[in-house]
């Protein structure tokens, strides 16, 4: 059954309103050195790899992640920590081979690399596609801090939709990358600080402590950490966690410009390299106290206490002393911030590079080019917010996480699809490279049961939808080859050479 609400006390939102300031104070500061366009989009390229590496986690980390993983922890046990063998694979990728290529191209977005090495269409097609992505997922983390503050505040959801949704967009507006950045490190630190402390009132008198935790979620118990098994169904599996999912990790941290923009902020290639490594290395003892605090919540209340991605936030507004879920309210709203400000700055340097300028052929002056980068970061967080309101109701019965986690699978693999080719040695014609992308969604679609029939020998529903994203990314390689020689429209490529033009 579940909990009846209560509400945070005086000093909870004392913490929370504290918190606020300080983030606001940091950004305004940072706001006052970032006078020219290049210093508000891109930092001025001069940041350490320490810091990115902080910011790449805390862009990652939304509150997607600081809601949605304890209630997976919660409900499936500490299985998912084998999804970071496939961030790991997808990390040492990015760091081998999109890096070294976004630093020698000397681009602004990961977009203007496709135009370079296939065509403009390919470029404002992955832009397209960014922009949609990002757009639902900026939607989504509104609608999940806006649950929070519906359960700590007693709120209705749409009103705390539009609560949240106004001070991301002020909050977005005040200042740019170099902003974000600095700002994502003390909310993160938060963050730690926030999951911290809720692991330690969770097993404040569990009896057995931390061993209860690991018996009541172990193989024995239905809750496996390490699942062994080769069945395309099981989810999540040391075979899907560590293929699988390095689908969409590799599309969102090779080809995203939230996370491209950081690596062409940082002072050189090495500090990029640093910052994707480092960033992994803390996500996994982030993501891991994430899940575990879940897992320590089933031990001690068991199954059914409260519906999917509220269970910790109803447990710590029960149980928790005065004060901690102010801190825990603020590590919510510091892990959406520091994902919305991101997104919002990311969409508004794709729209402004990849689509007005291109467009005019030429870069805009520079204080025009300041003035639109501000109020297209107003107009995506007025978007964001617009896409929250629609989306209440769509992810009720399980978590946001595992529907955002579907939502990119299915494009994931055609979207890397198109980066993998752009950056081979030998590259097919962009049109073959477009059609295949088109049968990669259809494959995808169709694995996933969005369309079609499957023959009667094939069970669709005993593959996991994770699938969908390898089975997209070998559909869209595979048909760009095939089709390549057999089109006769479009020109091929030149041959990539490590030693041409761009800049190092």
């Amino acid at each position: 059954m579940t909990p009846t609400l209560a509400l945070l006390e005086w000093l909870d939102w004392t913490i929370v309103g504290l918190y606020a300031a300080v983030v606001v104070f940091v950004a305004w500061r940072a706001n006052r050195r970032e006078r020219t366009s290049a210093q508000f989009l891109l930092a001025g390229g001069k940041l350490p790899g320490w810091v990115v590496a902080a910011s790449l986690l805390a862009t990652s980390f939304s509150s997607i992640s600081l809601v949605s993983l304890p209630s997976m922890g919660y409900l499936r046990g500490l299985g998912f920590l084998q999804l970071w063998v496939g961030e790991l694979l997808a990390a040492a990728i990015v760091v081998a081979l999109f890096v070294p290529a976004y630093r020698r191209a000397g681009v602004t977005t990961a977009y203007q690399l496709l135009e370079q090495r296939l065509g403009r269409t390919s470029r404002r097609v992955a832009s397209f596609l960014f922009i949609l992505f990002t757009w639902l997922r900026s939607s989504m983390l509104l609608l999940l801090t806006a649950r929070a503050v519906e359960v700590f505040s007693g709120l209705p959801l749409a009103d705390s939709i539009l609560l949240v949704g106004l001070i991301a967009m002020t909050y977005s507006a005040v200042g740019g990358l170099g902003a974000v950045v600095w700002t994502d490190v003390i909310q993160l630190g938060l963050v730690i600080v926030g999951l911290g402390g809720a692991a330690w009132l969770l097993l404040d008198g569990l009896p057995g402590g931390i061993g209860a935790v690991f018996t009541k979620n172990s193989a024995e118990a239905g809750r496996p950490i390490v699942d062994f098994s080769l069945s395309l169904k099981a989810w999540p599996t040391l075979l899907s966690g560590s293929l699988a999912y390095a689908v969409p990790l590799l599309y969102v941290s090779g080809t995203n410009q939230q996370m491209v923009q950081r690596y062409a902020a940082c002072r050189d290639a090495a500090s990029a390299r640093r910052a994707v490594l480092g960033a992994w290395g803390l996500g996994l003892g982030v993501g891991a106290l994430a899940l575990f605090l879940g897992a320590a919540l089933f031990a001690r209340e068991g199954a059914g206490y409260a519906p999917p991605d509220r269970e910790l936030l109803t447990w710590l507004v029960h149980h928790a002393p005065l004060g901690v879920g102010g801190v825990m309210a603020a590590a919510i709203f510091a892990a959406a911030m520091s994902s919305v400000d991101s997104a919002v700055h990311a969409l508004a340097t794709s729209t402004l590079v990849d689509g007005i300028e291109a467009a005019r052929g030429e870069p805009l002056p520079d204080r025009q080019r300041l003035r639109w980068a501000r109020g297209l970061v107003l107009a995506y967080g007025l978007m964001a917010t617009g896409g929250a309101l629609l989306l209440v109701g769509w992810a009720r019965g399980e978590t946001v996480f595992q529907k955002l986690v579907d939502w990119l699978a299915l494009f994931s693999g055609p979207g890397l699809a198109l980066f993998l080719l752009a950056l081979s040695r030998r590259r097919p014609r962009e049109p073959a490279v477009l059609l295949g992308m088109l049968f990669g969604f259809a494959a995808a679609a169709w694995l996933g049961r969005v369309w079609g029939q499957a023959p009667a020998w094939f069970d669709r529903s005993a593959v996991s939808g994770i699938w969908k994203a390898p089975f997209g990314l070998v559909v869209s390689v595979g048909a760009a080859w095939v089709l390549s020689p057999l089109l006769l429209g479009g020109k091929r490529p030149p041959e990539a050479s490590p030693t041409s033009s761009e800049q190092t």
